[in-house]
């Protein structure tokens, strides 16, 4: 969609309140894999925020930014995320991807440092599914 065709949509509404979903909505088309996209943008910024990030996409190797890739990794599976969106999103490969979405439930399990992070991500995406 151009710019010309979201403004005339963003003016056709009658809410003087759009909200940014508002907009995603309207610019996405209502393709499966836009919303995965969508969702996993949504995720991505969550789970940086939540775990206090610059960017899960870096090739850091410091434990918290290793536990946020493996929930993020978790929850987009969880979502039904095909592994060439994960990767493309945050640059994974697809052997790290796998191994990131089986040690989830061992950082989960064992690293109490991360015990409130990975439940506050959890709680994000059960409220996003609701």
């Amino acid at each position: 969609m151009n710019r010309e065709n979201l403004i005339k949509k963003l003016q056709q509404r009658k809410s003087e309140d759009i909200s940014l979903n508002d907009v995603f909505n309207i610019f996405l088309d209502n393709s499966q894999a836009s919303k995965r996209d969508l969702f996993l943008d949504r995720l991505k910024v969550a789970i940086e925020n939540i775990f206090e990030i610059d960017d899960i996409s870096s090739k850091c190797r410091k434990i918290n930014y290793i536990v946020a890739r493996s929930t993020f990794v978790h929850l987009a599976i969880k979502e039904d995320c095909r592994q060439a969106e994960i990767r493309n999103k945050i640059g994974l490969d697809r052997v790290t991807i796998l191994h990131s979405k089986n040690k989830f439930y061992e950082y989960q399990k064992w690293y109490h440092e991360f015990a409130k992070p990975i439940s506050q991500a959890l709680e994000y995406y059960n409220n996003l599914k609701q």
